[in-house]
């Protein structure tokens, strides 16, 4: 297991405290030190993404896994950066996130951010590729591709809401109101604070493994 410098580890404290600024500074100070810090680049990564500089945090990714191609932190940071700089760049965020899945296949999260990848990307590509309309069976068919990592991702993790919300987002869209209602009832029974069984929110990005 690699070991996270107490300097990472406050960063993450600030980046929790909303105290970005701070944490990029730290960080940028501990990747003076030792550049080939993958969990200071990570790190940043995350910082800058909820700093709202996804940009920044692509860049940051990209360096995590320059420097180990196979991080799993490193992935998915990339994968949340893609997402939001836009551009259309979804199949290039379930590109990635195939790898996280490959690498750790035990690990529920890359499955509920795939299934919700795969299915998004597959929606686009058949509207594209018919003028811009959808069709029920182009809904039923990108579900039915998204179905394994949904089910993977409940069964890993069958008390994280996170999983629950894609798959209640899948059900919606593609129409199947049966399975919504009853993932939005599960979803209710895990957090019954919850607002919403899909609230159109991202993942927010996790503690990243050590």
């Amino acid at each position: 297991m690699t070991t996270i410098h107490p300097a990472v580890e406050r960063a993450d404290a600030l980046i929790d405290l909303e105290r970005y600024d701070e944490a990029a500074a730290l960080l940028a100070q501990r990747i003076a030190e030792v550049p080939a810090d993958v969990r200071a680049w990570a790190k940043l990564s995350r910082c800058h993404l909820d700093a709202g500089r996804p940009d920044e945090a692509l860049a940051a990714a990209d360096e995590a896994l320059r420097l180990d191609p196979e991080d799993v932190g490193g992935l998915l940071m990339r994968s949340y950066a893609l997402r939001r700089v836009g551009g259309g760049r979804m199949p290039e965020v379930e590109q990635v996130l195939r790898e996280v899945v490959r690498i750790a296949p035990e690990y529920w999260l890359g499955h509920a951010l795939l299934a919700d990848a795969v299915f998004i990307t597959n929606i686009v590509s058949r509207g594209q590729a018919s003028g811009g309309q959808v069709s029920r069976e182009d809904m039923d068919i990108s579900a039915r591709l998204a179905e394994e990592h949904v089910k993977e991702a409940l069964r890993l993790a069958p008390d994280e809401v996170y999983g629950y919300e894609v798959a209640y987002k899948i059900a919606s869209i593609s129409g199947n109101g049966t399975a919504a209602d009853q993932l939005d009832l599960a979803i209710l029974r895990l957090d019954p604070n919850h607002p919403g069984p899909w609230s159109g929110r991202p993942a927010r990005p996790p503690t990243l493994p050590a």
